[in-house]
């Protein structure tokens, strides 16, 4: 295969026979790869891109500028398209393969990293892991298509001085397929400086690359190491203009004019790193920079039918709220990667944290046909189906009516099938001052954060069911959202913390119960204790006549108080009241209210 370091003489247009060579190579590497269904690649000599090659995080088209490849014959340009399709469709089939494991390994690295930087030590690992595997499979390809890369990434910076994170990758990468970095390249910039550093990740990737659940770990690792480096060498900046294609700086999605400057060397060895992509989510940066108002790359537009389904973004999420130990860490990966806006991160939080606490299927008895029970005699006069021949001629072969006949006694068994009518659902938050809130804490995120967690599964819940919701959010004063099947229109009402007094509007509680025609179930948290709810037991007894039921869980609440008479006469009417000692237990309460208000005969589905 032969080749040259220099770019010139090369046409600013390819030949058919290049490109040709060039499609051989990428439908090889296809086969190489076990036919993962992406797009065809998009082929191009672009001296206006510096990248050789990227993904399209758009709509998953593997791009390849052959005008940023080594100079070689045909041969040897099917060759090394052939490779350097092998380590994008890698991104594919190998790592990060999919899109909770992408945003797992996102949240990692920014933890370490912060927003900006956290993708560069996520492509970086993935690259290592990529290249491991395929000198395993493909050895002498991937030692020859490195050797020509890094050569000619040496030579185009002839006369510049190389970035530290340029040589740390090359160096890892040469450790972790086992193989050497090339005297010209070694002979143009000195790896002694990252030598240690190298050996470090190298040896990380080793111990983790078969392992997809360490991946997390591994790059947060990783990126401890890399921190050094990408703070000296990927400057931060901000801007509302567009940086040029032909320029160094790259969006970083969910940025709101956030751009990272790449080294010069760096994209032209490993492209675009401030980007992500797996077979789930390569369009998610799509929105991402969509909504932080960026444009894409000229040629990059996708149309609305390309979003991912929501099925799979939720199933993201959820991983990333049981990771988090802060919003923070939730939505930074979140809005990044295009799940979320970040105004709607706040609510998503809560949602994902509920999500699946409560899974409940409600049931009714139903008749399911005749059941026999045992063998009766037949008689003159009974309907002629009901005569079991086979049955009568094994008792006797005399078939002597009302003597040797025989049929079978029967009676109706009784079933189970989903529930078609549910009661409508009213939740009561109190938001008051005592009800801390520090939704961006480690730990003692307070009380209502707490109560949100447990409120949002509760409604999400009856949101499958197709029910009516309302939400009244009170304090000093209170802020309703009436009947609705908008479950947005709920979580906007109960994020509203005021944190102010605490006084329970009983009167709307009473108006919004009393709208509907149906049943409503009514949950009321808060943290006052019993003395405060002097007035309000009557009126909601009261309601409780009328067919709806109410229950208050009240933290801190004494249990002790509950024996007054205003409280009995509530208990006595129907409704429950939960003296909660320690907050951590209202979630858990909530569950069980629900399954006992919607499926009392859950585990019990067929009687007879």
């Amino acid at each position: 295969m032969a080749s040259s370091g220099s770019t010139e003489g090369k046409p600013d247009v390819p030949g058919a026979r290049q490109l040709q060579a060039a499609m051989d190579g990428w439908m090889q590497a296809k086969v190489d790869m076990y036919n993962p269904p992406v797009p065809d690649p998009v082929i191009s000599f672009s001296q206006e891109y510096k990248e050789p090659f990227y993904i399209d995080v758009r709509d998953w088209t593997v791009h390849l500028n052959l005008s940023q490849s080594p100079v070689l014959d045909e041969a040897g340009l099917k060759e090394f398209t052939r490779s350097i399709s092998h380590h994008e469709l890698g991104h594919y089939t190998i790592c990060p393969y999919d899109g909770i494991t992408n945003g797992l390994m996102l949240q990692a690295a920014q933890r370490v990293l912060g927003d900006a930087h956290a993708p560069i030590a996520c492509n970086i690992v993935s690259d290592l892991i990529i290249e491991r595997e395929l000198a395993r499979r493909f050895k002498n390809l991937t030692t020859w298509r490195f050797a020509e890369t890094v050569t000619k990434v040496a030579r185009d910076m002839a006369g510049c001085e190389t970035s530290l994170t340029w040589r740390l990758i090359v160096k890892a990468e040469a450790m972790v397929t086992g193989q050497p970095v090339p005297d010209e390249v070694t002979r143009h910039a000195d790896f002694k400086l990252v030598a240690a550093d190298a050996k470090k990740i190298a040896g990380l990737v080793e111990k983790a690359h078969r392992n997809m659940n360490a991946w997390p770990e591994l790059v947060t690792k990783v990126a401890r190491v890399l921190r050094k480096y990408v703070q000296q060498d990927f400057p931060v900046q901000f801007g509302s203009i567009d940086p040029a294609p032909s320029s160094n700086q790259r969006d970083v999605p969910g940025g709101d004019g956030t751009f990272v400057e790449i080294p010069a060397d760096v994209l032209e060895q490993s492209g675009d790193v401030t980007k992500t992509s797996d077979k789930d989510n390569g369009r998610m940066n799509e929105r991402a920079l969509k909504q932080s108002g960026r444009k894409g790359r000229k040629g990059r537009k996708a149309s609305p039918q390309q979003q991912l389904p929501g099925g799979n973004d939720t199933r993201v999420l959820v991983e990333l709220a049981k990771q988090a130990k802060t919003i923070g860490e939730f939505g930074g990966p979140a809005v990044a990667m295009g799940l979320l806006k970040k105004e709607h991160v706040l609510a998503a939080w809560y949602r994902s944290r509920a999500a699946g606490l409560i899974r409940v299927d409600i049931t009714r008895r139903r008749d399911t046909g005749m059941m026999p029970i045992t063998p009766v005699t037949w008689r003159l006069g009974e309907p002629v189906e009901a005569l079991d021949l086979a049955m009568t001629l094994l008792n006797s072969p005399l078939l002597i009516p009302g003597l040797t006949t025989r049929k079978w006694e029967q009676a109706m068994q009784t079933g189970s099938e989903p529930e078609k009518a549910y009661p409508d659902f009213l939740i009561v938050i109190d938001s008051s001052g005592s009800m801390r809130w520090n939704p961006n804490a480690t730990v003692a995120k307070g009380p209502y954060d707490t109560a949100l967690v447990a409120a949002f599964a509760a409604v999400h819940f009856a949101r499958l069911k197709g029910i009516q919701l309302a939400a009244i959010n009170f304090s000093g004063s209170w802020r309703e959202c009436g009947w609705t099947r908008d479950v947005a229109d709920i979580e906007k009402t109960l994020l509203e913390y005021e944190g102010d007094g605490t006084v329970l509007p009983t009167r709307a509680v009473i108006k919004l119960a009393r709208q509907n025609a149906r049943p409503t179930l009514v949950f009321i948290i808060s943290d006052a204790g019993l003395y405060d709810w002097q007035s309000e037991m009557r009126p909601l007894a009261a309601l409780m006549e009328g067919g709806h039921t109410i229950i208050f869980f009240l933290i801190g609440g004494r249990a002790g108080d509950l024996s007054e008479k205003r409280f009995t006469d509530f208990m006595a009417a129907g409704g429950r009241i939960y003296c909660i000692r320690n907050a951590g237990d209202l979630v858990g309460l909530v569950v069980d209210e629900i399954k006992r208000a919607y499926a009392p005969g859950e585990k019990e589905k067929t009687t007879t």
